[in-house]
């Protein structure tokens, strides 16, 4: 909205204006006023901006006091300091001339035959011309995004225009959904913008919280998107035209949000209620299928994405959830599993997929391709980890409640463990299918304590050097055999010997009996599907 020094120098038309110090403040430093210093006293008037003219009276008997002055003006803003030459001081002391330099503060020779009146009213009047150039053009940069909404009706669009107007890269992420929308010339920009957690792009680059109460938000308001610039800009036009695309982003924003409730959310609680088995009769299901394009004919199978907390990068702000679960749904329809009914949910995102018998082996691959390619992206870009649940496939709608069951307990079970033989798929589980409705009881915990319980104090006791408790863990996943387990944890056999006769000893165990291995094998499940909870304590 203002001059630069530079600037001001140049379209007043004093090209006879002698820069003696501060060159480096002429390009970014803003003139907002002019005013005639006759005191060195003026720290209370100073409000930043100004142009500082002086006679050099004040110095006349006291040329050190232009560096005191130097010191305090660059303090309160002011933009440079004029000082005629040749009327009381003939020269700029060398101590004013490296302050200004040292501070970037233009200092600037005037011509004796200057009136101050010849200086003012001029820089004044390109002063004005210059802030009512600027606002016909924010008013000319407003009604453009105001077209654009009326017309276009896109974030694309939006941000196709600001970029003409700013000249850089950007992007633009939506928190409601994740979408990230991306402008770049630049591969290396796009890349990093459409790849990596939003943590790291709020850290990385410039950016703009788009609210829905612009431009004062309520206090913990949760912004609704982030705009991304690759490069900072200070050109007050471009400043502008960001402010304009915040507005329309805005406006946008709530446009999608109430459209995405009423297109998505209809079809989105109509899967709940089948979830939730809140209908009587398949037929009901099926012929509310039609309406939404459905075809739920058959069997069918729920799975359920979640994201594991613990084992998610972890940054502020949080990742929106939605934008990995979109992952996985873009994922699972570029396998040809058609686009499934979904529903987001408070601890994930479930689908219905259909799971006719004769291909039933073939879809479980799909899904199971599709997780581990979701997985990957999504911890990449969002640092959110994912698990997978996927119940078994029921012959009619109005059972999917019944898969819905087991692929929760699968999550949860995914989040609260990291044992890998747990499979994502509720047939696959065998004895975890037990496990699973009694792991999480006191009945579960005493068992796992009277089997585990001495060995468990033991090496909490012994602290990160004792390794009895992982040795019976890896002796147990090797069916109890000794030279797997050597080859497994890299130790000699005679020390893996060693270690299984004082797991014995300590737990007065006959470890070659099958009822007590039998037992140790499902305390030890026991603990390891309760990890997740004594991590937390």
């Amino acid at each position: 909205m203002y001059l630069t020094v530079q600037q001001m120098i140049e379209r007043g038309g004093f090209s006879d204006f002698v820069i003696y110090a501060g060159e480096r403040g002429l390009s970014t430093r803003e003139v907002r006023t002019i005013c005639v210093v006759d005191a060195l006293d003026i720290e209370a008037w100073l409000f930043g901006g100004e142009f500082l003219l002086s006679s050099g009276y004040i110095f006349k008997d006291y040329p050190e006091k232009l560096c005191d002055l130097i010191e305090m003006s660059d303090r309160c803003g002011a933009a440079a300091l004029g000082v005629k030459i040749g009327r009381y001081i003939d020269s700029i002391p060398q101590d004013a001339s490296r302050a200004a330099d040292r501070l970037g503060f233009p200092l600037i020779g005037i011509p004796f035959h200057y009136a101050h009146t010849d200086i003012i009213n001029p820089a004044l009047i390109t002063i004005a011309a210059q802030k009512s150039e600027m606002m016909e053009r924010a008013e000319e940069i407003g009604r453009q995004f105001l077209e654009t909404l009326l017309e276009e009706d896109s974030i694309n669009a939006i941000l196709s225009l600001l970029r003409g107007h700013i000249h850089r890269d950007i992007m633009f992420l939506n928190t409601a959904t994740g979408e990230r929308h991306t402008l770049s010339d630049s591969a290396e920009f796009g890349n990093v913008a459409e790849s990596v957690p939003l943590a790291f792009l709020i850290d990385h680059f410039p950016h703009e919280a788009i609210y829905m109460k612009q431009p004062k938000p309520a206090p913990g308001a949760k912004p609704y998107g982030y705009l991304f610039i690759n490069r900072q800009t200070r050109d007050e036009g471009a400043m502008s035209a960001i402010s304009h695309a915040k507005s329309a982003l805005q406006l946008q924003l709530k446009w999608e949000s109430e459209l995405w409730r009423v297109e998505r959310g209809r079809g989105a609680q109509f899967v709940q209620d089948i979830l939730y088995k809140r209908f009587r009769h398949s037929s009901e299901i099926l012929s509310r299928c039609h309406a939404h394009g459905w075809n739920m004919d058959g069997r069918h199978a729920v799975a359920i994405v979640s994201v594991d907390r613990a084992r998610s990068i972890q940054g502020g702000p949080e990742e929106p959830h939605v934008s990995a679960y979109e992952i996985f749904r873009s994922s699972i329809r570029e396998r040809g599993l058609g686009d499934a009914p979904y529903a987001q949910l408070d601890d994930g995102m479930a689908f219905i997929i259909k799971a006719s018998s004769d291909r039933w082996r073939e879809i479980k691959a799909s899904i199971m391709d599709s997780f581990v390619s979701a997985r990957s992206n999504a911890r990449s870009r969002t640092g959110l980890h994912l698990v997978l649940g996927v119940g078994a496939p029921v012959d009619d709608p109005i059972s999917c409640d019944k898969s819905f069951r087991e692929a929760r307990r699968i999550a949860a079970m995914q989040k609260e463990s990291g044992n890998p033989d747990i499979s994502c798929f509720w047939e696959e589980m065998g004895i975890y299918r037990l496990l699973a409705a009694i792991h999480d009881t006191q009945e579960a915990r005493d068992f796992m304590t009277e089997h585990l319980g001495v060995l468990i104090e033991h090496s909490r006791k012994m602290g990160a050097q004792d390794s009895l408790l992982q040795t019976l863990f890896c002796v147990i996943r090797n069916n109890w055999q000794l030279k797997p387990v050597a080859s497994a944890m890299n130790l000699h056999y005679n020390t893996v010997k060693y270690r299984y006769k004082r797991i014995g000893e300590i737990l007065s165990l006959d470890l070659e009996s099958q009822d007590a291995r039998m037992s140790l094998a499902l305390a030890m499940e026991l603990y390891d599907l309760n990890r997740a909870e004594r991590e937390l304590k």
